[in-house]
């Protein structure tokens, strides 16, 4: 099986809040603090960030949690 190439697309603020499930403000304020991308501006008025970077980031998000780390409603759930 060959992995499928996924180009880069620039995605607006409301696709990047449904990808990564953030508020524009945390995505605003993680991208000015470095721990974001950073977005590019695609016009004058619009701007977008790069979908393979947003992919990266998650990735490593992912990769950066324990072994043993549930997710949030899986251990709520686990509690009862």
């Amino acid at each position: 099986m060959t992995p499928t190439y996924e180009p880069d697309r620039a995605l607006r603020v409301r696709a990047v809040t449904a990808k990564t499930g953030l508020s524009r403000a945390s995505i605003w304020r993680l991208s000015r603090a470095g721990a974001f991308p950073k977005p590019f501006k695609i016009s004058e008025a619009a701007t977008a960030w790069s979908s393979r970077e947003i992919d990266t980031w998650l990735a490593r998000r992912m990769a950066a949690r324990s072994p043993t780390q549930e997710a949030p409603s899986v251990a709520r759930r686990n509690a009862r």
